[in-house]
């Protein structure tokens, strides 16, 4: 699929496991419900191998699972991408905090300062609360 291998990059630098990315990338590009057959067919992988990746993203709240009928397909949740971006920004925020609470150096301590306005009005237009670590 073309463009896929930027969106799955995205979301490994975003701390999901390869393969997990590429399934949510996968269900991300189909727009589509699709079944794990259909996912295995698409991936390349067997359906053993996706079973974990898809129970890592179902527990992430980043897919969801709908049985309609006989039939299992999978989806991913709104605002996925969205979700895995404002964890991480918060990871990052509260390395930052605790970094500049051991600092001596007033001028990087400055430059955290900068970076953590910024990075918490990012968290806020991603819809995630104003988390302040100490």
């Amino acid at each position: 699929m073309i463009g896929i291998e930027a969106l799955v990059s995205l979301l490994t630098m975003l701390r999901l496991p390869r393969v997990a990315a590429l399934v949510l990338s996968v269900l991300l590009m189909e727009s589509r419900p699709m079944s794990l057959g259909e996912i295995s067919a698409v991936t390349g992988y067997a359906k053993s191998h996706l079973s974990s990746a898809l129970k890592l993203l179902e527990s992430s709240s980043l897919v969801e699972r709908v049985v309609t009928g006989k039939k299992v397909v999978f989806r991913p949740r709104k605002k996925a991408v969205e979700l895995l971006l404002r964890k991480h920004l918060q990871d990052i925020r509260k390395a930052l905090n605790e970094v500049r609470s051991k600092l001596n150096t007033s001028s990087l301590s400055e430059s955290i300062d900068k970076v953590d306005v910024w990075f918490k009005e990012i968290i806020r237009e991603l819809g995630g609360e104003d988390v302040w670590y100490s």
